[in-house]
């Protein structure tokens, strides 16, 4: 899918949706070091009774292809004694990922299941970051 119009933006399929709310330039320190980063709020549903266990998701800038984080997904996603989410239960996520130099315009998100045939990826291109200000 390709993120066009105002947020949300959201990609679904293979038992999830993912919708990204908010893209925010932001600042975060990392030993004792204050860098550029973004602030991506987000949430995930779980729409079947799927196992996510083997899922991840990763970040990267679409106009330079710079990785700007891959997180296991239930490191996010945290609920219940096996930490897998309710089914229908939306449960937000906040992503802060170092920037690339140059800055990120527009980035590319990237659900991934280990298990899946290849192909089965859920992909949402061209979120737009904003300005820098």
């Amino acid at each position: 899918m390709r993120a066009s119009g105002p947020p949300p933006w959201s990609v679904s399929g293979y038992g999830w949706t993912y919708t990204v709310k908010s893209v925010t330039r932001t600042t975060s320190t990392w030993q004792f070091d204050k860098r550029p980063s973004l602030t991506i709020t987000a949430d995930v549903e779980r729409s079947s009774a799927s196992d996510h266990a083997h899922m991840e998701y990763q970040i990267s800038g679409e106009d330079t292809g710079a990785l700007l984080d891959t997180v296991p997904f239930e490191d996010r996603v945290k609920i219940g004694d096996n930490g897998t989410p309710p089914v229908h239960q939306h449960r937000q996520l906040v992503h802060v990922v170092w920037d690339a130099n140059p800055q990120a315009r527009h980035l590319t998100i990237t659900l991934h299941d280990f298990y899946a045939p290849d192909g089965q990826d859920l992909v949402l291109k061209g979120v737009p970051v904003p300005s820098k200000t």
